[in-house]
């Protein structure tokens, strides 16, 4: 039987990003089973996003003990991807007043609130939240959640590479 979070994950690290499993939210509920402040989102490994890796062995390992764990895609040099990371009403508006007429088309993810705008890693980037408003940068020292990953019905969908203008036309 195929596992596509597994299958994801082992495509993720051909492509030479580092991956680890993130919990993942059933019937409202974090795997965790207790109140977390990021459900589905927050490292299944002891070391997070330190224990990412490309190595085949482990990442088959870990989605055999968690065949449901979310695929989380550690960020930054390691895997050469930096992300604009896009939430909400307030992430769109962001978007659309100030960024668009700066990014470049790109590898664009759909998320349960926003969007994940993937680039080549850029190391002026830094990690921060509230960039803008409802805009994250995760770059070194981060990661995201990617698709085919949920939180329950929520899903994680690869958009695939847009022109800027077409972004504000998905509805987040």
């Amino acid at each position: 039987m195929s596992n596509a979070l597994l299958d994801a994950a082992l495509q993720y690290a051909r492509q030479g990003r580092h991956v680890f499993p993130a919990h993942c939210v059933r019937n409202g509920r974090c795997s965790c089973n207790v109140e977390c402040s990021s459900p589905g989102k927050h490292p299944r490994t002891q070391n997070g996003l330190k224990d990412a890796t490309t190595d085949e062995a482990r990442l088959r390992w870990w989605w055999g003990m968690w065949p449901e764990a979310n695929v989380a895609i550690r960020t930054g040099e390691v895997s050469n991807t930096s992300v604009v990371d896009l939430d909400g009403d307030e992430g769109k508006a962001s978007y659309q007043n100030t960024l668009k007429a700066q990014l470049p088309a790109t590898l664009t993810h759909k998320t349960p609130k926003g969007m994940h705008l993937l680039f080549a890693y850029h190391p002026d980037l830094k990690q921060t939240t509230a960039a803008l408003p409802g805009v994250d940068i995760r770059n070194d020292g981060g990661y995201i959640v990617a698709p085919p990953s949920s939180n329950d019905d929520l899903k994680y969908e690869v958009v695939r590479d847009l022109p800027p203008a077409l972004l504000e036309t998905i509805p987040l």
